[in-house]
């Protein structure tokens, strides 16, 4: 019965709510000797980073599609099959700007929970 509700969550949702869990996990890996940090001040600066990236996502979206024009014509000099470039192009495009808030979350919370206090 759970997994049958599972699979009936829509798949942004569904992958949001991976791609936090993965980050969390990411982020208390890399701070084993540190102090943990808070689930709500996790959550809050995930939020926040992702409102920042919210208004340029159609540019970034845009912009990565541009980059995989020239992936492409490389594809095409190499004579490999276009296919194989179905799924970068779809997820790289659909979720590549939320990349921005992953590593902009992770690189600030590490930085904070390894500085010194003052």
């Amino acid at each position: 019965e759970i997994v049958e509700t599972a699979l009936h969550v829509p798949k942004v949702i569904f992958a949001a709510i991976a791609y936090i869990i993965a980050l969390y996990i990411d982020i208390t890996r890399k701070l084993r000797n540190s102090k943990p940090i808070a689930t709500t001040e996790f959550l809050r600066r995930v939020g926040w980073a992702f409102l920042r990236v919210l208004p340029a996502y159609p540019f970034l979206a845009v912009l990565i599609s541009f980059v995989f024009l020239f992936v492409i014509n490389l594809w095409e000099a190499l004579h490999l099959p276009l296919e194989w470039l179905n799924g970068p192009i779809y997820f790289g495009t659909l979720y590549g700007p939320f990349a921005w808030v992953y590593v902009n979350v992770k690189t600030r919370v590490i930085q904070e929970q390894q500085s010194l206090p003052v």
